[in-house]
């Protein structure tokens, strides 16, 4: 019986380290944009306040406190005071009034 307990205690231990190792970098963006208009082109959410990126990748939109959680040490966060912000496209041709 005390076997059994002092595995599942090494055990818990493990994961414990695991997780714990697991840092706050994993998540971090290499880039933040905050506090502007962003066009997500969706529908049912057309505008967010932020957007967080990663390599060339959006990893997140939303609100400027979502953001927090991507924001990292390494994180170039810019705050663009109600700037307008779309995606990159191909086609020129978009009516953004239209919103």
């Amino acid at each position: 019986m005390l076997r059994r307990y002092y595995y599942s205690l090494v055990l818990i231990l493990i994961i414990t380290v695991i997780f714990a190792s697991c840092s706050q970098s994993d998540y971090s963006a290499d880039l933040v944009l905050k506090n502007g208009v962003i066009w997500t082109a969706d529908e049912s959410q057309p505008f967010a306040d932020a957007i967080a990126v990663r390599v060339d990748k959006i990893i997140a939109v939303g609100t400027n406190r979502d953001m927090n959680r991507y924001t990292g040490d390494n994180t170039n966060v810019i705050e663009l005071d109600g700037r307008f912000v779309t995606p990159g496209f191909i086609d020129n041709h978009t009516h953004f009034n239209q919103a």
